[in-house]
């Protein structure tokens, strides 16, 4: 230890000035063992212990805010899960909702798409049935129209008819007043009287006959045919009045008389009350009636045939079975013969038909010398196509003229004023037959309608003739009459025409 007059390191050197002031000496630390210098090392180590203890504290909040941190992390973290798991678990219930209401919407779509396609069918349905409705509506209108025509023809007919009971109503009193004076002898006056309402008679006749077109039998006489032998003109028409087939017969094909029967029994498998459409042909000194019956018990009708010694008749069939009868075809009717030119007789006739599988169709065969039957294929001339003819063709009527063959022929509904008479050209008896025109040949003047049945003839001036019946405006459809009327007919023109309609 030095000396507070010893110089340490760092004194001035000893030449210094006397006069200068001594720096205090500095002094070294105490050794550890003495007292004053215990005191700072305690001190210092207590400082460096609060320190390490500071120091420590602060590590060990670090520590304990970390390891805080950290377990508020695996809180979050555990929350987080968890709510992850309650979302998932709320989703997937969502998820089940969803497709339960998907399905349940699904269900609805289904019920919906399949009401609507109801409602479609059902509208579709009502679409139609207003489509029909009104056309329903447009046909009554049209038949209200027809209906207020006919009306206007009734009314017409009604006065014609209250004109010709005024007439009739004079000539009958005139002649009453001529019995009287007939009764006393006095003939003059009975022939003043007479002559008085001649007039009045004769119009009254005229008129009665104006009014349903001039027939030449003016009763029912249906289908009719007719041929002159001799000079007598004699005529056959569908049942009624007349028995199974009527008779009728006069010098002039324009005024005939109902004599009766020409068919004096029926076939053993006909029913009575079911036979129309004949024609007579004749083969030898014998005469040959065709004729059209309905089969006992059944619905079907066929072609029989009968015999007499003169057109007059009575025509006797002994048949046991029809000589034509086309049941898979629903029936033969309607039978018309002719000859030809080389003296070869046919016989043509309508096959019914079959609704939806077969149309009505006209036939030819080539019939027996004796006329009594047929022999040789049946062959197919016409079948019903045109739109006029409404799916009906029937009552055939061939001729040969000229060289070549006309086929004549009715159709459409014979209980309207539709019925009509067709024409086809034939290049021989069986065909090949053209319908020359798509529409009748022939419809009659008022007050006729609804011409049908025709059959050809030759009149009393040498050229062909037409028979037909028809129907009188105002009094159409049956029970009506079908009168019996004939008209002169051009059959050297390309499309045969009538003439004449009332011959006198």
């Amino acid at each position: 230890m030095r000396t507070m007059g010893e110089a340490g390191p760092g004194a001035e050197d000893d030449d210094a000035p006397a006069d200068v002031t001594a720096v205090p000496a500095r002094h070294d630390p105490p050794s550890a063992g003495a007292p004053g210098v215990d005191r700072p090392r305690r001190r210092r180590r207590r400082l460096r212990i609060a320190t390490l203890a500071t120091i420590g504290v602060a590590v060990l909040a670090v520590l304990v805010s970390q390891g805080l941190f950290i377990r508020g992390l695996q809180h979050d973290l555990f929350r987080s899960r968890t709510s992850d798991l309650d979302a998932r678990t709320q989703l997937l219930a969502s998820r089940a909702r969803l497709q339960r209401d998907v399905g349940v919407l699904i269900g609805q779509l289904d019920g919906m798409t399949t009401a609507y396609r109801n409602q479609t069918a059902a509208r579709n349905n009502l679409r139609t049935q207003l489509t029909a409705t009104i056309q329903t509506l447009r046909d009554t209108t049209a038949k209200l129209g027809k209906t207020a025509g006919k009306l206007n023809t009734t009314q017409k007919d009604l006065d014609a008819q209250v004109a010709q009971l005024r007439l009739t109503k004079e000539c009958l009193q005139g002649v009453q007043q001529a019995l009287e004076r007939v009764s006393v002898a006095d003939y003059a006056g009975a022939a003043l009287v007479v002559q008085g309402v001649k007039g009045q008679c004769q119009a009254a006749l005229d008129q009665s006959l104006q009014a349903v077109g001039y027939p030449a039998y003016d009763g029912s006489a249906a289908d009719p045919f007719v041929l002159r032998a001799g000079s007598t003109y004699f005529g056959y028409a569908t049942n009624s009045i007349g028995g199974s087939v009527q008779l009728l017969s006069g010098s002039r094909p324009t005024e005939l008389v109902l004599r009766g029967p020409a068919l004096a029994n029926l076939a053993s498998w006909a029913t009575v009350g079911g036979t129309w459409g004949p024609s007579v042909l004749q083969r030898g000194n014998r005469w040959v009636l065709y004729y059209t019956a309905r089969i006992r018990g059944s619905d079907k009708s066929c072609i029989s045939r009968a015999v007499g010694v003169s057109p007059a008749g009575p025509f006797l069939d002994d048949t046991v079975l029809p000589i034509v009868c086309q049941l898979d075809r629903g029936g033969s009717i309607d039978p018309s013969a002719t000859v030809g030119s080389d003296g070869s007789a046919w016989l043509v006739w309508k096959s019914e038909g079959v609704r939806g599988l077969d149309p009505s169709r006209i036939w030819s065969q080539k019939l027996s010398a004796d006329g009594l039957g047929v022999e040789g294929p049946a062959v197919g001339l016409l079948a019903a196509h045109l739109p006029w003819q409404q799916g009906v063709i029937e009552g055939p009527a061939l001729v040969q003229h000229g060289g070549r063959w006309l086929l004549f022929y009715s159709a459409n509904d014979w209980n309207t004023t539709a019925y009509a008479i067709g024409f086809a050209a034939c290049q021989a008896p069986q065909g090949p037959c053209t319908e020359l025109q798509d529409g009748p040949i022939f419809q009659p003047q008022s007050p006729l309608v609804g011409a049908g049945g025709q059959e050809l003839f030759t009149g009393p001036d040498g050229r062909a003739w037409m028979a037909f019946h028809a129907w009188v405006e105002g009094q159409v459809g049956y029970p009506n009459l079908r009168r019996l009327y004939v008209a002169t007919v051009d059959l050297d023109a390309r499309i045969p025409r009538i003439v004449q309609q009332r011959v006198a």
